[in-house]
C-alpha cells in the first residue's frame, strides 16, 4: 500500500512541476501557452497516435487520440493543447522528458502508434517536418513505454 502511495504521489509531483515548468516557457507548437492540468489521460478505444519533429534543434511530440481519419502535418504540429470531455486528446511536448510526462498518464495497457515519414508518405499525407528522431531516443522512448505497460508500435 505504501508502494502505490509513493507512485502515486510522485505522478502527482512529477506533473504538477511538468505544469509549472510549461508556464514558464513558450510553446511554438500551440498557440495556447496554457498548460492542460491532465491526472490521467482516457482510454481510447483505438488508442493514441505519436508524431515527432525537430525545430529549434529540439525534439517535439504531439500525442493524439487514435483515428481512421488521416491528419495534416499542420494539424499535428499547431494548434492548443487539448483534452476534451468527449476522450478526445491533443496534447504537444517539447522534449523526451515531456514526453514521458504524457506517456505517463496514459492508462496501463494502452496502444501508441508512433508514425514517421515515411508511413505518412505511404498514405498519401504529406509529412511535412514530421520525422522519427534518431534510434536512440526511439528506443529510449520504446523501453519507456514497456515500463509503463503501453504497446508502443513503431512506424517510420
Amino acid at each position: 500500500m505504501k508502494s502505490r502511495i509513493q507512485k502515486l504521489f510522485c505522478v502527482v509531483l512529477v506533473t504538477a512541476t511538468a505544469l509549472l515548468l510549461g508556464m514558464c516557457t513558450t510553446n511554438s507548437q500551440t498557440e495556447s501557452t496554457t498548460p492542460v492540468a491532465i491526472s490521467a489521460l482516457p482510454r481510447s478505444m483505438k488508442g493514441y497516435e505519436l508524431y515527432s519533429w525537430q525545430a529549434e534543434g529540439k525534439w517535439n511530440f504531439t500525442l493524439i487520440t487514435g483515428t481512421n481519419r488521416l491528419k495534416s502535418a499542420n494539424e499535428i504540429t499547431t494548434g492548443p493543447d487539448t483534452v476534451r470531455d468527449d476522450g478526445w486528446v491533443k496534447l504537444g511536448a517539447r522534449s523526451i522528458d515531456a514526453l514521458k510526462l504524457l506517456l505517463a498518464q496514459i492508462p496501463k495497457d494502452g496502444s501508441i502508434s508512433w508514425r514517421g515519414k515515411q508511413t505518412l508518405a505511404r498514405f498519401g499525407v504529406e509529412p511535412g517536418p514530421l520525422e522519427m528522431p534518431p534510434q536512440a531516443i526511439v528506443d529510449a522512448i520504446t523501453g519507456y513505454c514497456k515500463d509503463l505497460g503501453l504497446g508502443l508500435y513503431v512506424s517510420p
